[in-house]
Parts: C-alpha cells; structure tokens; sequence
C-alpha cells in the first residue's frame, strides 16, 4: 500500500512539474503569424504612443514578450515578407522590391511546417504576397483574391473585415477536413490597413491628439487605421478561441516596415533607413513564451521563422540566417554585440545600412545616380584592352528590342560602367535605356552619323545595368559585337561638353531625401533613437565610422554570395566556408 502511495504522489509530482519543463518534444502547438503593413512601433501603447490605437495589442504583449528594437532588413513589403517567411536576408532569397517573386530554391516556414504534419492556411491583404509572386508556397490553403471591400484597389488589396472573412471559412474548412483527428494549425495573416492612402473611419475617435501636432489629418486616419486593425485581430482571436484553436497557440505580431511623418522631410513614405522606416512592433504571446517580459536588445525579423519553428521542436532543412531568440534569450549577452545590415528597395532607396547597438552607420550610394552620359563616338580614353565581350547569354532580343544584361559591379564607392556598340546601318533611330531595377527609361534620338553608341552609366556595389536597345527601321547594331568596361571616378577623363547629359527626371520623384547629400551618415542610438543628430563629421567616432563603413561592403558581399548559391540550389546548412563562418561571427550569428 505504501508503495502504491508513493507511487501516486511522484506521478502527481511529474504531471505538476512537467508543465514548467520547456517544450516537449512530440507537442506541436497552432502558430499564429501576424504581420500588418506600415505599422510604427511608437505608435503602440505598449511602445510609449498616448493613443489607445493598440489595446488588444498591448494587452497580448503585457502577458507575453515585446522586443523593443526589432529591425526589418529591408523597408519594402513584398522582400520583407520573403525575409519573415524564410529566415534569409533579402540579398539572400532575392527579392529586393515589390513585385518580386520569392524564389521556389528558398524554404518557407509554411513549407517546413507542412512537411511535419501542420495543416497551413495563408490570408494575405495586397497582391505583392499573392500566389502570382510565389508567397503562397507551402500552404493548404491560400487566400488571395477579393471583390468586395477594397483598402483602395479591388485588384491589389482589401480591409481587415474581408481578410479575416476569408480566414474564417479557411479555418471551418479546415476543421471539417481534419474532423477528430486534427493537424496542428499555422495561419499567417497579413492585414494592409495602416497603409497609405488611409481611410477616414468616423467610428473610431481618441480624445487626445497625436504628439507633436505633425501632419494631424493624416496621422489621424493612420492611427485610425491602426485601431481598426487591432479591432479585427481581437476579433480573430475570439473566433480561434470558440473554435477551441487558440488553447494552445503561439501568437507572433510583427510588421514589414514603419511609416514617415515628416521627421526627415517626408511624410506617405518608408522608403529611407531611419527609425521611423526600419524599427517595427514584435511580439509572442501564448505557449511557452515568458509572460510579461521586455526584451531590449536589438533583433531582426529574420528571426521569426527560426523561433517559431523552434518552438514546435523543428528546424529548416536548409542555411537559414535567423536566430531563435527564446533559447538566445536564455543565454544573456548572446545578441549583444549583433551587427545587422539593412538594405532599401531598389527603386528608391540604393543605399546600405549597418546597425550595431549602438551605432548605426548609413553607407550612402544614392547620390551617385544624378545622371548617365550618352556618347555619339569613341572620345574618350579609356584603353581599348580594359574593354570585355559582352557574352552571348546575356543578349535577348525580342522583335524589334535588343536587351543587354550586364553583369553585377561589386565594386567600393563610385565607379562607372561603360557600354559600347557599333552601329552598321544608321538612318536615324532611337534608343531605350534602362537601369535596373529603377523605374528609369527614357528614349533618346541617334542622329544618322553616330557609327559608335557609348553609354557611360554611375554605378556602386548594387547595381547591375540593364540596356534595352530600340532601333528604328533602317538602324542596324552589332550586338554580337558590344562590350563593356568597369572604369572609376578617376578614369572618367571624357570632355564632358562632347556628352550628352540625361536628366533622370523620374528619380527625383523618389523619396529619399539623401540623394541630395554627398556623404554617409552616422547616429548613436543611444543617445539619438530618432536618428536627428548625423556624428559622421565627428573625428572621435573616425574608427568607428571607419569599420562600419568596411563592414557594409564586406556584409552586402557576403548576402550576395549566399544568394547566389541559393539559386544555383547548393547552398544547405553545411556548405559554410572558412571565410563565410567568419563573417557569420562578425554580425554575431556565431
């Protein structure tokens, strides 16, 4: 009898201590991932904003864990969604701009979670993540297409109330495909609303204005937008919870980039690299996540798919560049010295950043694309040997289009890239010219007695130029016998009065305010969390300037070359080399 007592009182003992024993290993919990569009961490309650445009929000980040300074590596929806779902940066996966498909080599959360028994359900709010840019790969069932209740555009993107409409009878699909035996569930969630144009909702009213007085109409409809974002999540929560889905769920709140107001001369706009850009919400809530925990150190949204995983004991088949936070967070100053490189949306924003507490280093390329030259003739003199064949596989043509692909730069500072072809027949025609990825295209007039066509492009470590060619009837242009040259700032000896200087008039347009600037710029996070007070001039800080400076260039080298094994499909968890494992310990991944 005694035994049997004993028995009893260890059996009870286990089923008291086995709850506060981390995760086991055979459970797997439902996954809740939502991401909203344009949302500030500032304009939280649960960041310091005076609003109640988060209460909902608040309350899930009160009873479970807030990062305070969450960094996404690019400002730009459609790559840093590819980056939430894949764990890589997005010199990595790819995709640097919306309307960039995610590429099939990278693995999504959803697909690793699919493969371990999830059934997986995708909601998503614009058509930059839809199936027709592959973000719907590894899902069971993807929500993509609307007709009622537009953001702004039927075509491209819809209100909270639909998407939460559509995600409700994925869910009772699933649960009457699933009956008694149900797979663990993953829902990703995407809402739009916070972004620009945003609406007028009467419904909502604070009884305080915004702090500061900026741009009040505007920043009233955005905080608007906001609460009424929060609403529809309170409200996915109630319907998971009568569903019985919410018991033993992990909830991941997050979004793809911030919002301008005015504090750097812009405003309807997140394409720069300042606070307001790059610093988004973050939040777990529910299994296994520490309740009411503030977490201070810096961290990157690349994380979100490793720590997700990792709670439901799974891993990617494949190289990821994400950190699992809970297990880092059990081991103190394990991110402390962690160096992450942020890079902007190709169209607008040409730059690199290098952020490590404190310091935030911003290497600035934007200002070299003021302008490219056309020259009718070979006046310049660039030695003919440094000259290189343009390869057969880079030149497409299509009717009457010659396309031309050059190869990556991949070289420091400001450097030129120099096209030339010979023109056999010339009655008079026009050329195309593109820069990729810009929005720039312009066509310029040949006049009959060009034999020679030189384009001389400014160029820095991103850029790969893109020359499309148009020639008119009775124009004829020896593609096979086109070529190309790398030349620097101080090789550029050409007589600039023989040149003809084309305006880029749709780059003006971009909002990025550096372009005007010639110089990078330097903050201390610490001290300046706004990023107002540029130290770059500061002789104290030169090393430091200095080594970010280097960094940026040797980080943006090392995303590249990952992204290129990616696609050649050799890259997996083990194919790190010396080298590679050296600038992995560098950004403090290792």
């Amino acid at each position: 009898m005694r035994c049997k007592t004993i028995l009893i009182l260890k059996i009870l003992i286990m089923m008291l201590i086995l709850p506060f024993c981390g995760k086991g290993k055979d459970v797997k919990p439902n996954i809740l991932l939502i991401t909203i569009d344009t949302l500030r961490r500032d304009h939280l309650g649960v960041y310091g904003y005076p609003r109640e445009t988060s209460p909902f929000m608040d309350r899930l980040a009160q009873e479970g864990m807030m990062f305070k300074h969450a960094i996404t590596p690019i400002p730009s929806t459609a790559p840093s969604h590819a980056s939430i779902l894949t764990s890589l940066h997005p010199l990595t996966h790819g995709s640097t701009g919306n309307a960039a498909p995610l590429t099939d080599k990278a693995q999504t959360i959803a697909e690793v979670l699919k493969q371990n028994g999830y059934y997986t359900i995708g909601t998503v709010a614009v058509e930059f993540l839809s199936t027709k840019y592959n973000f719907s790969q590894g899902f069971d069932s993807f929500s993509d297409k609307w007709e009622e209740k537009p953001h702004v555009n039927s075509k491209f993107d819809r209100i909270a109330e639909s998407v939460n409409k559509s995600l409700f009878q994925q869910v009772d699909e699933y649960l009457l495909k699933q009956k008694d035996q149900k797979k663990p569930l993953f829902i990703w969630v995407h809402y739009y609303d916070p972004h620009w144009p945003y609406r007028e909702i009467p419904s909502i009213e604070f009884k305080t204005d915004p702090p500061g007085q900026k741009l009040l109409k505007n920043m009233n409809r955005y905080d608007k937008e906001i609460r009424y974002t929060d609403d529809h999540i309170e409200k996915l929560f109630d319907f998971l919870k009568e569903k019985g889905i919410a018991k033993q769920m992990v909830t991941c709140i997050t979004a793809d980039h911030g919002e301008e107001f005015g504090e750097h001369g812009t405003s309807g706009g997140h394409a720069d690299f300042y606070t307001e850009d790059i610093f988004v919400p973050l939040i777990f809530h529910g299994y296994h996540i520490p309740g009411n925990k503030i977490v201070e150190t810096y961290v990157s949204t690349m994380d979100i798919p490793v720590t997700l995983l990792g709670l439901a004991n799974l891993t990617f088949d494949t190289y990821t560049e994400g950190i699992d936070l809970l297990e880092t967070y059990k081991k103190p100053g394990t991110l402390e010295n962690r160096k992450m490189l942020v890079v902007g949306n190709g169209r607008y924003t040409r730059s690199l950043q290098m952020l490590g507490y404190p310091w935030t280093y911003i290497l600035n390329l934007d200002h070299y694309y003021k302008h490219f030259f056309l020259s009718f003739g070979d006046n310049f003199s660039v030695p003919g040997a440094r000259f290189k064949p343009v390869k057969k596989g880079w030149i497409k043509t299509k009717k009457n289009t010659m396309t031309v692909a050059l190869p990556y730069v991949m070289k420091r500072g400001l450097n030129y890239t120099v096209f030339q072809a010979d023109i056999k027949e010339n009655k008079g025609f026009r050329v195309q010219i593109k820069m990729i990825p810009y929005a720039l295209s312009q066509k310029i007039e040949i006049p009959p007695e060009v034999k020679t066509l030189t384009i001389i492009y400014p160029t820095a470590v991103r850029d790969r130029i893109l020359v499309q060619i148009e020639p008119q009837t009775g124009a004829v242009i020896d593609a096979g016998d086109s070529r190309y040259a790398f030349i620097s700032k101080q090789e550029l000896t050409v007589d600039l009065n023989s040149l003809q200087k084309v305006k880029n008039q749709i780059y003006k347009k971009f909002p990025t305010l550096r372009k005007k600037k010639d110089k990078d710029e330097f903050f201390d996070l610490s001290e300046d969390v706004g990023m107002m007070n540029d130290l770059v001039e500061s002789k104290k800080n030169r090393p430091k300037i200095m080594e970010y400076h280097k960094m940026s260039y040797q980080a943006y080298k090392y995303y590249y070359q990952k992204g290129k094994k990616l696609l050649k499909g050799t890259m997996t968890k083990d194919s790190l080399t010396e080298e590679e494992k050296k600038m992995l310990k560098t950004l403090g991944y290792l």
